[in-house]
């Protein structure tokens, strides 16, 4: 009995312990640009306080919020949200300038993402760090904008959008965060003078300006000259979130912004796809170029533009802008050394090379990737299952870069690599010429190919079916279109080149035999 008590208490004081230590542990200190790593968990970060503002929306609650500037870079901010500190008055909140440390749980909630601090000790100023700055800040502004009324002054903020080129008169918000859903003051800024480059939102400047009462609007504004704007960080594209909807969308319209995601055809409508079914957005390509269908990519860039005639929200994505594709090179596994050993591998995942042995088509993402372009010549082949929806076929022959993981099929006793990323490497391959003098068993190497063939085409059965016949003979395959192609001729149809994909069509016509077809839906016609 006396073990047994023993025991329990040594476990009460195991238990007791833990819970002391998950209470007065220190969280990690991250760096400001890395927070989008690390959500629902809490960290710690260090910055200097650039804006602050008690109760943002007026509604009585207990809140102030923050901004905090990474040291480092002068730029990344992080919006902090402190809740629960009634206690605090605005004498003894750290100074603007000072060096903070921040403690708070990362928060991500419609495309915003910010630092949730609750309680006493969350923030608090590094002893001995104050900086001194040398410019107004928008929160000294906004708490007593009368005692700078008609004053010059000089402003360390972000724009809130893209400042123009060639342009003599624009106007903009100035803001104390990067992204406006997380900025907590805005000034109104009239800028005159041209400016020579193009500066997107979200760049950090210094601008020099008079504060005046606008009387008309019931606000202040600042009037600057464009030889006053000094650019202290040029911004990036801004980068969107899947997370966010379309009235988040709206406040980047007008900026360049960066999104993963891959380009798919919906009917006539390209669109650009995330994660989910329910994640699209509309894509319009901007210049000339065949769009890169059905690759992901990290990252596309473009410009968010209202659309009049599509009546939503679409990214201008300019091709010849597009970074190359994101599948790195390096540690690439021969296939070989899969085939050889593939429990070394089995299990993980790793990046692959090859060439697509047959077609991979949208009702069937499975086949085949092989180490050399011909089938022929190929030594080693493997299976490769792809994952999400296409909407175009790979064709054979198509060079490709993979990132799958390698199983083995315990049923079929064969390796398997489930494809998570797939970049299209090489060329699309062209059309392979097929000639009448051959016979199916030679035509069968073809099948399921996108090939080419002359012929002349006719309407068989009352025109419910159609042919393709050799010039001179009656040798013939059915082509499958709209059934509307031979009625384009009239009488005197000549002979030409038809591309399309071969197929074999069982049951043709109500038989039960099977014929060989040229599938020219969704093909360019030369001639036409």
């Amino acid at each position: 009995m006396a073990r047994m008590w023993v025991m329990f208490l040594t476990s009460l004081l195991l238990v007791m312990t833990m819970n002391f230590y998950a209470v007065v542990r220190e969280p990690e200190l991250v760096p400001i640009e890395d927070l989008p790593e690390y959500p629902m968990e809490t960290v710690k970060i260090e910055g200097i306080l650039t804006s602050w503002i008690r109760d943002p929306y007026g509604d009585g609650d207990d809140r102030i919020d923050m901004q905090v500037m990474d040291k480092n870079d002068g730029y990344t901010v992080a919006e902090v949200r402190w809740v629960k500190n009634g206690y605090i008055n605005e004498s003894n909140i750290p100074a603007i300038g000072s060096i903070v440390y921040v403690e708070g749980e990362i928060v991500e909630w419609n495309g915003s993402i910010w630092l949730q601090s609750s309680g006493r000790g969350a923030v608090y100023a590094k002893a001995g760090a104050d900086v001194t700055p040398t410019w107004t800040s928008l929160s000294e502004l906004a708490r007593d904008p009368l005692a700078f009324d008609g004053e010059s002054i000089t402003v360390e903020a972000y724009v809130g959008k893209s400042i123009a080129p060639n342009i003599t008169r624009q106007s903009f918000y100035l803001q104390d965060n990067p992204s406006y859903s997380n900025a907590d003051h805005m000034l109104y800024v009239r800028l005159e003078g041209r400016v020579m480059d193009q500066y997107e939102a979200g760049s950090k400047v210094r601008l020099t300006g008079w504060v005046l009462f606008d009387s008309r609007n019931l606000r202040y504004q600042m009037f600057s000259q464009s030889s006053t704007l000094q650019i202290l960080h040029e911004a990036g594209p801004a980068q969107l979130r899947w997370s966010a909807n379309a009235m988040s969308l709206s406040y980047d319209v007008g900026k360049l912004v960066t999104i993963d995601g891959t380009l798919q055809m919906e009917g006539e409508n390209l669109m650009l796809k995330g994660p989910t079914t329910e994640d699209a957005l509309c894509a319009i390509i901007d210049g000339n170029g065949e769009p890169p269908l059905d690759e992901y990519r990290e990252n596309w860039t473009g410009r968010l533009q209202w659309s009049n005639s599509k009546a939503t929200i679409c990214m201008m994505i300019d091709l010849a802008e597009q970074p190359e594709p994101d599948i790195s090179t390096d540690g690439v596994i021969p296939l070989d050394s899969i085939a050889m050993n593939p429990f070394l591998y089995a299990n993980s995942s790793h990046t692959v090379e090859g060439w697509i042995s047959n077609p991979i088509c949208p009702d069937y993402l499975k086949g085949y990737v092989q180490d050399a372009p011909e089938y022929t010549s190929g030594m080693i082949k493997l299976r490769i299952e792809l994952s999400g929806e296409r909407s175009k076929c790979i064709e054979a022959g198509q060079a490709v870069r993979m990132i799958g993981t390698i199983v083995w099929d315990v049923e079929d006793a064969r390796v398997i690599i489930r494809i998570s990323e797939i970049n299209l490497t090489g060329p699309t391959p062209g059309y392979a010429t097929l000639t009448w003098g051959e016979t199916y068993a030679d035509w069968r190497w073809e099948e399921n190919k996108i090939v080419k063939i002359q012929g002349i085409i006719e309407a068989q059965d009352n025109g419910t079916t159609q042919t393709l016949r050799q010039a001179g003979t009656d040798r013939s395959i059915c082509l499958i279109g709209d059934g509307t192609e031979a009625s384009q001729f009239g009488d005197d149809v000549p002979t030409l080149d038809w591309r399309g994909r071969l197929i074999l069509e069982n049951d043709m016509g109500g038989t039960s035999s099977a014929w060989v077809c040229l599938d020219i839906r969704g093909h360019e016609q030369t001639w036409a």
